[in-house]
């Protein structure tokens, strides 16, 4: 699928749309800093490697959405990496985090095996939140660098 513009709709969305939005904020984040952008990956991310060759996903056919996610997810934890070495000393912190194997929607429709097989070991979504909610409350994380 592609979005009106002709981007592969994941690839859109994930880093398109990653992307996009950091930097429509970026204003605001160098205006209240110190500030932090916090961009949430996935653990799917580890099955992949970067791919710059095929960013929106021609070589994955037939069609694998999981594929295709877990690329977007890597791409965002390197674009964070750029982003961090971008804003150094001007006040704004760049995370990239894993929320941990939670019990999402997201996991039970798309890796169905892996739900049933580690479902009893499972983050809840309040768990899968604590760390972005760290990330973006605690006071020591106010400093880019640490």
């Amino acid at each position: 699928m592609t979005t009106p513009e002709g981007y592969e709709q994941s690839f859109a969305t994930n880093a398109l749309g990653t992307a996009g939005l950091t930097q429509r904020l970026m204003p605001a984040l160098l205006a209240g800093a110190p500030s932090r952008v916090i961009i949430v990956s996935s653990g799917g991310m580890y099955t992949e490697t970067l791919r710059l060759d095929d960013l929106q996903h021609a070589s994955l056919q037939p069609w694998n959405g999981s594929a295709a996610y877990s690329r977007d997810k890597r791409r965002q934890v390197a674009m964070t990496e750029h982003l961090a070495a971008a804003m150094a000393g001007q006040g704004v912190g760049c995370y990239s985090m894993h929320p941990g194997w939670a019990d999402t929607e997201g996991v039970r429709s798309s890796i169905p095996g892996f739900h049933k097989a580690f479902q009893d070991k499972l983050r809840d979504t309040q768990q899968g939140a604590d760390t972005i909610l760290w990330l973006a409350l605690e006071p020591h994380m106010r400093n880019p660098g640490n």
